[in-house]
């Protein structure tokens, strides 16, 4: 557990990301989300070593923690952010009818984008990466962030053009999206 969320923003790691993982979680993680007595012993364990704060909803984790767990997972990096970028794309697709959706859009926004940006540099899961960051700039064009939502969209147009086919329906959806929001700022042109 502190291995993927080393690769997530370090407040409010919610427990309802793991409970519906939808087996985007490693057997071992996924036993222990799955039952509630050795999910409670794991994260008394981590608060124990004062490696984790925890309430009833979520966890934290201090940045330097993180940073040391990531340093110390070494090539098994690229799993665990290849894990925490799947996780999040399973997890959240933005409905703007959908007022749950909102409050999910807001707490899950700051894992998206920390998730996201080790996956580019770490240069994996190019589809998953893409896909959650079109997700945030639905939610940041909704909460009318324009600019906040023109670069992500940026980021995952890049991204999409590398792992699909340029004629691929998801490229056509993001840059779709980019129009849109290229609209909403006044760039008719596309600058």
């Amino acid at each position: 557990m502190l291995d993927l969320c080393s690769f997530l923003a370090p407040d409010d790691i919610r427990f309802e990301l793991f409970a519906d993982s939808k087996g985007d979680l490693p057997p071992a993680l996924s036993n222990i989300v799955g039952d509630k007595l050795a999910f409670n012993r794991a994260l008394k364990a981590l608060r124990r070593y004062s490696l984790i704060k925890s309430d009833d909803e979520s966890l934290s984790i201090h940045r330097l923690v993180q940073v040391v767990v990531r340093d110390r997972l070494k090539d098994q990096g690229k799993d665990w952010a290849k894990i925490a970028v799947n996780l999040l794309d399973g997890f959240f697709r933005f409905d703007q009818a959908d007022l749950n959706n909102w409050n999910k859009g807001h707490w899950l926004l700051p894992h998206i984008l920390i998730a996201a940006g080790y996956a580019e540099n770490l240069k994996i899961a190019p589809e998953a990466t893409s896909t959650i960051l079109n997700e945030a700039s639905l939610f940041l064009e909704n909460s009318a962030d324009f600019l906040g939502a023109k670069a992500q969209l940026e980021r995952a147009l890049i991204l999409a053009e590398k792992a699909y086919d340029l004629n691929h329906a998801n490229v056509a959806t993001m840059a779709n999206n980019l129009g849109n929001v290229l609209k909403a700022l006044g760039d008719l042109p596309g600058g």
